[in-house]
């Protein structure tokens, strides 16, 4: 669990950007090392579900899935640093966990062939 602190009440802040470089150091050096990782998905720091939330969940998956992580936890329903969770929020985090989803498992050129012969026809 990555996140960062708010230097005035010591608060977790998950939807900060030095979270995104965390997780991109930490899956360089499990690469490296060879070793699997989990880091958490879609947490944010916003208070209610709001624009703010949707833009910081999405950064937070985004960077964990980018960085090859192994598991993502905690990837739906989490505001403000995970003490509420929201089920209207849950909802719109898995459609954006199944988008992140496809983007990470890239193109499929399994029926490629396929398709240029039916363009050929």
């Amino acid at each position: 669990y990555s996140v960062s602190v708010s230097m005035r009440s010591g608060a977790p802040m998950s939807g900060m950007p030095e979270v995104t470089l965390i997780n991109a150091v930490i899956g360089q050096l499990a690469r490296r090392y060879n070793v699997p990782w989990r880091t958490t998905a879609s947490q944010s720091s916003a208070k209610t579900f709001d624009a703010q939330s949707g833009y910081e969940s999405a950064i937070a998956y985004m960077s964990g899935a980018s960085a090859c992580s192994n598991l993502m936890m905690h990837a739906g329903g989490w505001d403000e640093a995970g003490l509420v969770c929201c089920m209207a929020k849950f909802i719109a985090d898995a459609e954006q966990n199944l988008l992140i989803e496809k983007y990470a498992r890239g193109i499929s050129f399994e029926y490629f062939e396929d398709a240029l012969e039916a363009v050929r026809r």
